[in-house]
């Protein structure tokens, strides 16, 4: 028989390793899948070149900074759909985030220059310049 103190300290240990491992996984860039996936979801049918999706991420990352709480959700979201079992109102955010992911990707790409008999690979290029002056950005 285990005595208490062991049996909670065991716990303890667990309880930290499953939380590290969980902060690591978190910190990790995991954009990549769940950007990847929304994508995919929203564009059905359609390729993303493996270059202009990874450009992306980075801008996507840059603007985002280190979104401790949206890693974090990108973490899990990528092992079990867990945006069913949010609060309403977390599911809107979490859609509303989709659609700037899915909107800032189609803004900076070549989806609206070969939208209709173009190829079916899509290329992000990068954010577009709202005008000629250096600092002015979608």
């Amino acid at each position: 028989m285990v005595s208490r103190r062991k049996f909670m300290f065991m716990g303890a240990v667990a309880g930290a390793a499953v939380i590290a491992g969980g902060a690591a996984f978190a910190i990790t860039d995991q954009y990549h899948g769940w950007i990847h996936a929304i994508l995919k979801h929203w564009l059905p049918g359609y390729r993303f070149d493996p270059e202009g999706l990874a450009l992306f991420i980075r801008d996507y990352n840059k603007k985002q900074g280190h979104a401790l709480k949206l890693r974090t959700f990108a973490a899990v979201e990528g092992v079990v759909d867990v945006k069913v079992l949010l609060p309403d109102e977390l599911r809107r955010q979490v859609e509303e985030e989709e659609r700037r992911v899915f909107s800032a990707f189609l803004v900076g790409s070549d989806f609206f220059d070969n939208y209709s008999n173009g190829p079916k690979t899509i290329t992000y290029r990068g954010t577009p310049q709202a005008c000629g002056s250096p600092f002015a950005t979608f």
